[in-house]
């Protein structure tokens, strides 16, 4: 059942208060419109806009892969034993190679022979500074950072644990086992 009411006058004729009344809400819904329009138009354009940066990212990262695996062909060395440095060597740090020839250290400073230990050098020299003089990491990262390791972390989660118990504050502790995810691997097969 619909019901329709209607509200007509006896003469067509508005008076001046009313057609002023109709003016304004009519440009008012006009204004209205027009906002919401542009508004779509600006979110269409901001999801287009992250859509293309994404694809764009997508394909510099493939592109750039692929320049790094050409690279990384040429250089087919038999892989280091698994265990250690070779046994007729007495090395020291990280150098491997008789000591009397020096070649074989690497000095302070020097970014390295291959892209790898290129690659570290250049963000222990850069990335990491930056990071560390712009405090951009947080000061609960005790991992991968100088005068920072597990020991820290510890003694920073039991002098946490202790003033909170003493304060009478509620603690919730989640620990996770992360050793059970890595038991189900083939061992054998990750060594090859």
């Amino acid at each position: 059942m619909v019901f329709v009411s209607c509200y007509c006058l006896e003469n067509n004729d508005l008076t001046v208060l009313e057609s002023r009344a109709k003016k304004k809400k009519s440009s008012v819904k006009l204004l209205v419109m027009i906002l919401l329009f542009v508004l779509s138009k600006v979110a269409i354009f901001k999801a287009v806009s992250v859509f293309l940066m994404m694809s764009f990212f997508q394909k510099l990262f493939t592109l750039g892969g692929l320049v790094f695996k050409y690279f990384m062909r040429g250089k087919t060395e038999k892989p280091s034993s698994v265990y250690g440095p070779p046994q007729n060597y007495d090395t020291v740090g990280y150098s491997y190679g008789p000591p009397e020839d020096h070649q074989n250290y690497h000095q302070e400073g020097y970014p390295g022979r291959n892209v790898a230990s290129s690659f570290d050098w250049l963000l222990n020299k850069h990335v990491s500074k930056f990071l560390e003089r712009y405090t951009v990491l947080s000061n609960n990262q005790h991992g991968f950072r100088e005068g920072r390791n597990t020991v820290s972390a510890l003694t920073e989660l039991t002098d946490y644990t202790n003033e909170s118990l003493e304060s009478g504050k509620q603690l919730i502790a989640l620990f996770i086992d992360y050793k059970k995810a890595f038991d189900t691997l083939h061992h054998d097969m990750l060594l090859q």
